[in-house]
């Protein structure tokens, strides 16, 4: 059997060279080496099958500014950089054994923000503004994974003023925009560019009754633009016969969304010095233009397949006594296409119904917490995207139980220790994209982690 191996370094250092000013920096590198299929989890042997070597490394910078004596600056700026990097030779079937191809994409990107805090006019006034900036650059000799540039900017302009004790309001407005520029491969190479921009408002209101317990409202608006895959890709998929074709009249999904819900925060519920936080979120967002590729036809090609509605009630409670503590969340969502091809089907990548529970105790004067998760998720309904009319297939939900453990060492040395699904259940993550008839389950079975965090300096 072929086994995913894995290789990974993490470095994090915080400098705090001046009063009010921090500097955290950090870098990952991962290395994978694994074999793909044309259908993951599929055992078919007419599947093109690749030997894949992954690497991905990612950079980040952070830097904070909050004087204690000026309540006009609270500034933040971040500056990431991530480069993947993929590599698949062929090795079935027969007469495919030796082909290569790679995808490279490369993201750069920074955001700043500053919050500045004043009183006036019997009000507490919060007014946030910001900036955001990425560019992604994507290669490959492939059509079908799609090269080529994009940058996506924005600004935005938030303001929170406070009454009292009882009133809240949050009034913000966004900007968003995007360029897209790349090659159509096929029928021919063609240069080609895209582009489109939008201001999303937002409103929130919320009122305290009385100590502890908040009502709230919001409506806000959001904007997803296309990727250079969605615009650009063509050609075939996994050496197979099916085409994909660009499609330069793609436009950008936009939602609408309301939520309603209630916050608690009380203190000394139980026992002195205990801490009660709850809260209940319920939801409904409206998405125009939901982008998807279009599986019934030949060409393929990613498109506005239609609208898409999502909808659910979310509630999580934490209680903490000192010694120990518990946290109860759970979700329940219907998320699903409410027109064209797809309507009726359920969304792809979209949150589940589930619950879970995390208890824990500190001991040895809270130098070491240990405890225990359990993980409920609910059925999960799979569509055909290739044959809408068909007899959709429902799994069953599964149950994990994990484990862990966090011993402070002393100020500076932090050691963690888990075991996720310590009882190795079997199971197939449903927002992967493994295949409904697959042999085997894609979901990780037991598996052990250990951490040791050291901290040089103050």
């Amino acid at each position: 059997m072929d086994r995913e191996r894995v290789t990974s370094g993490y470095l994090k250092t915080t400098l705090r060279p001046a009063d009010g000013h921090e500097l955290k920096l950090g870098a990952i590198l991962q290395r994978y080496n694994d074999q793909i299929t044309g259908s993951s989890g599929s055992t078919s042997p007419t599947l093109s099958r690749y030997d894949t070597n992954t690497t991905n490394q990612t950079y980040t910078a952070a830097y904070t500014w909050k004087p204690d004596d000026n309540e006009l600056i609270d500034f933040s700026a971040n500056a990431y950089h991530n480069r993947t990097r993929a590599e698949q030779t062929q090795v079935a079937p027969a007469s495919g054994i030796g082909n290569f191809r790679f995808y490279d994409v490369a993201t750069s990107g920074f955001n700043v923000k500053n919050s500045s805090r004043f009183d006036a006019w019997g009000l507490a006034h919060t007014l946030t503004y910001g900036l955001d900036y990425y560019y992604l650059e994507a290669s490959s000799e492939a059509a079908h994974f799609g090269a080529g540039e994009q940058q996506g900017y924005g600004g935005f302009l938030q303001w929170q003023g406070d009454y009292e004790d009882w009133l809240q309001v949050i009034t913000a407005m966004r900007y968003d925009g995007y360029q897209l520029d790349g090659e159509t491969r096929i029928p021919s190479p063609q240069e080609a560019s895209i582009s489109g921009d939008r201001w999303s408002p937002r409103l929130t209101v919320g009122v305290t009754p009385f100590d502890g317990f908040q009502l709230y409202g919001t409506y806000s608006e959001g904007y997803r633009a296309p990727g250079l895959q969605d615009v650009f890709r063509g050609g075939g998929a996994h050496g197979g016969g099916d085409t994909y074709r660009p499609n330069l009249l793609l436009q950008p999904e936009t939602a609408k969304n309301w939520e309603a819900g209630v916050n608690v925060k009380y203190d000394d519920v139980l026992t002195a010095d205990d801490r009660l936080r709850a809260k209940l979120n319920v939801f409904h967002t409206a998405v125009e233009d939901y982008i998807d590729v279009d599986l019934t036809v030949l060409p393929r090609t990613a498109i506005n397949i239609g609208d898409a509605r999502l909808k659910g009630v979310e509630a999580e409670m934490v209680y903490d006594y000192g010694s120990g503590f518990v946290n109860l969340s759970g979700a329940l969502i219907d998320a699903k296409v409410v027109s064209g091809v797809y309507s009726g089907q359920a969304l792809n990548n979209t949150p589940l119904d589930r619950f879970s529970a995390t208890i824990g105790f500190r001991m040895l004067e809270d130098q070491l917490t240990v405890g225990a998760q359990y993980l409920s998720v609910g059925k999960i309904t799979r569509t055909s995207r290739t044959n809408p009319n068909a007899l959709p297939v429902v799994d069953d939900g599964f149950d994990l139980v994990n484990v862990f453990a966090n011993w402070r060492v002393n100020d500076n040395l932090k050691l963690d220790f888990g075991v996720d699904n310590i009882f190795n259940t079997a199971y197939t993550d449903p927002q992967s994209a493994w295949s409904t008839s697959a042999a085997t389950e894609q979901g990780k079975g037991r598996t052990f982690k250990v951490a040791l965090t050291g901290r040089i300096g103050g």
